[in-house]
């Protein structure tokens, strides 16, 4: 896995959504003393906080500011990997990372990304990827009780991050999108779209929802089966109830396509 050297000139080529991210990850991996000293932060909001929490918000807000892909996350994910491991008995930093770098990650889909990025750094993102999924298995394995006692909104933002980084990326992009309530349905063989949300009856009903499967805790080669299973034990009630209508079984009115709900949902 490469880290790209802080006077490398590809910080200037590889940006996110405000420009270089060079000092903000600097900063947030305690490279400080490094750091010149008339560079300035630019300041994203204005809430009272001290260099490392802007620095860390701000990193963030480069990566996936309006759930766009920015070319920064080839260069940043690995140093934030690291940061993950320095603070592997951290349980709010490893959250926040994990959950943040899912969201990174359900950006990071096709119809997202216009940009290839070097052989080199591309192999190091993907690596990096690699041991960021084994990290994810690992955390909520050491800190499932802490999990699930989480408030809904930031469990359904670490599920939906689950779902980016152990499942399916164009899935948690419109999940992120839609906040698990809003359903933007698009036939692509006919045209036909609606906007409708999951607590529309005459929605559910028009669905054949995926039946509950037995999950073996080992096997994450389907993801509607332990993603399913993983919400119930999570208990994250409200996605555990929708995602088999999310899985489930939609036929377009118009033109008979058949296929899952979230197939067409998928951006």
């Amino acid at each position: 896995m490469k880290l790209v050297p802080f006077d490398s000139e590809l910080w200037e080529v590889y940006r996110g959504a405000y420009g270089n991210v060079c000092e903000e990850v600097r900063i947030v991996i305690g490279d400080i003393e490094n750091i010149p000293p008339q560079s300035k932060l630019l300041r994203l909001d204005l809430e009272e906080k001290n260099d490392y929490e802007i620095a860390y918000d701000n990193l963030w807000a480069n990566l996936w500011h309006q759930m766009s892909f920015y070319d920064a996350t080839y260069i940043v994910m690995p140093y934030m990997l690291k940061f993950l491991e320095k603070n592997k008995d951290n349980f709010d930093i490893q959250l926040s990372v994990i959950s943040n770098m899912g969201i990174c990650l359900a950006t990071d889909i096709p119809n997202n990304k216009y940009n290839e990025p070097e052989k080199d750094i591309n192999d190091s993102y993907e690596e990096c990827v690699s041991i960021i999924q084994q990290k994810t298995k690992d955390f909520i394995k050491k800190y499932f009780n802490e999990i699930k006692t989480l408030d809904s909104e930031m469990k359904s933002m670490f599920v939906t991050s689950v779902m980016a980084i152990l499942g399916d990326r164009e899935a948690a992009f419109a999940l992120f999108m839609n906040g698990w309530e809003e359903c933007y349905i698009t036939c692509g063989k006919c045209g036909y779209d609606v906007e409708t949300d999951f607590t529309e009856r005459e929605f559910l009903e028009s669905i054949t929802p995926a039946p509950i499967i037995q999950w073996d805790r080992v096997n994450y080669e389907d993801t509607y089966t332990w993603y399913s299973n993983f919400l119930r034990d999570l208990a994250a009630e409200k996605e555990a109830e929708i995602i088999p209508y999310l899985y489930g079984t939609y036929i377009c009115p118009e033109c008979g396509n058949k296929k899952i709900v979230l197939d067409f949902m998928k951006y």
